[in-house]
């Protein structure tokens, strides 16, 4: 099943590429374009970006990799935001991993061990 995250994390990643290309044709910006750029640049940085972190941790987990070698320069994220990436991460783990990864409490407790952080 892990295939399907696989196409999850390129299809994100070409989602980002068009998003991208869009922007570039916005420029240079007028009052009538700026909200469109605007949008589309908060979604790319925002949903996207964070979607396609998530995917790819929990793609590195099931697959066995370590932490370090997926995020060797983590950068603090605030609480909140954390969180929610850590959730993402559970409930693609959950979606997409084997069955000894059924249980979302499980896989807490695999991630904590994995990433050495607080889930």
């Amino acid at each position: 099943m892990r295939v399907y995250l696989k196409v999850k994390i390129k299809s994100l990643a070409a989602e980002a590429k068009i998003i991208r290309f869009e922007e570039r044709r916005l420029r240079p910006l007028t009052d009538k374009t700026r909200d469109y750029f605007l949008g589309l640049m908060n979604h790319r940085r925002g949903e996207i970006r964070t979607e396609a972190r998530a995917s790819l941790l929990a793609y590195g987990f099931i697959r066995g990799r370590t932490y370090r070698s997926i995020e060797s320069k983590t950068k603090e994220m605030g609480r909140v935001a954390h969180s929610q990436l850590w959730a993402k991460v559970n409930r693609l783990v959950v979606k997409y991993g084997p069955a000894e990864y059924r249980d979302p409490k499980d896989v807490d407790k695999f991630l904590v061990a994995w990433a050495s952080v607080n889930v």
